[in-house]
């Protein structure tokens, strides 16, 4: 259905910090590499239960990511171009979590 883009509509523009300056860290490549794991482990589902595992992920990969961003990337960005382009990332990242967690509320109805 349309309940994963409406999640994830805007988060291609996050992939952009590994081309930064400062930005092509471990912790980004970590991040990375969790999403491709994610994503082995809902390809065999189906129906609901992928529906619900997705929207699952979604909200704590979101609020991982948040933290991320508050305790580790923005304050080590030492350049104002990246510092600026985390906090951007960061207010969309906060309304992808948002809007997940009110998919998710929809879903347990």
């Amino acid at each position: 259905g349309n309940t994963g883009n409406t999640a994830t509509t805007d988060d291609t523009g996050t992939n952009d910090i590994s081309n930064m300056p400062g930005g092509n860290t471990e912790a980004v490549r970590n991040l990375q590499e969790k999403g491709a794991n994610m994503l082995s482990t809902l390809t065999p589902l189906t129906g609901k239960d992928f529906e619900r595992a997705y929207m699952d992920a979604m909200v704590r990969d979101h609020q991982e990511a948040l933290n991320m961003l508050d305790n580790q990337l923005i304050p080590a960005a030492q350049n104002e171009a990246l510092r600026n382009h985390l906090t951007e990332t960061r207010q969309h990242v906060s309304m992808h979590l948002e809007r997940a967690r009110a998919i998710q509320g929809n879903m347990n109805m």
